[in-house]
């Protein structure tokens, strides 16, 4: 279920993707790409201004990471990123030359370790990323539930309404097997 990317991303987000992708290479089984540019990856047409990856929690030491990124120009954007990350699981990251925000999540949760395993390659703007299959990112994007999200998840009813992405309805009884492996913990307020 591999789309063709249908809108041109960003000067910025293509830079922001070059310096990214030797890191994410580096760590390649231990990422995958999520958010917007991950929708985008998949086929349907939208806009985004950052890009979303997630790291194996397990598998990453946080201060050797941060360092290797801002090796490839992705530094930190708030005073001390660490603890911050520490806290929330996230590292908010930005691209120096562009501008471009990366927001980096610690995946920690079964569900998410296994969306990493399952993540397959799709060229985005000239460089091969870790995808979330789609069963994975409607489960992403139901469990932010952001008005964003939502719009995302909404759009891939139509898109496969319009036959881009087959199997729609195997890709909904995936996410609803995926979906009852996640702990009720984070459902609840």
């Amino acid at each position: 279920m591999g789309g063709k990317v249908r809108v041109a991303l960003s000067q910025g987000i293509t830079r922001t993707l070059d310096a990214l992708t030797p890191v994410l290479d580096r760590h390649k089984g231990r990422n995958l790409v999520i958010g917007g540019i991950a929708v985008i990856a998949r086929g349907v047409p939208r806009v985004t201004r950052d890009i979303d990856v997630a790291f194996s929690g397990p598998d990453i030491m946080l201060d050797a990471l941060v360092a290797e990124l801002a090796d490839k120009g992705i530094v930190a954007r708030i005073e001390d990123v660490l603890a911050f990350a520490a806290e929330s699981q996230v590292l908010l990251l930005r691209h120096a030359e562009t501008g471009v925000d990366v927001d980096v999540s610690l995946a920690w949760m079964p569900f998410e370790l296994e969306a990493m395993a399952a993540a397959g390659p799709v060229k985005v703007s000239g460089v091969t990323l870790q995808v979330a299959q789609p069963e994975d990112l409607v489960i992403y994007k139901a469990i932010a539930c952001r008005p964003q999200d939502q719009q995302d998840v909404a759009c891939s009813s139509c898109m496969a309404s319009e036959g881009i992405w087959r199997g729609f309805g195997d890709m909904f009884a995936n996410s609803a097997r995926r979906w009852s492996k996640i702990d009720s913990a984070i459902l609840r307020p």
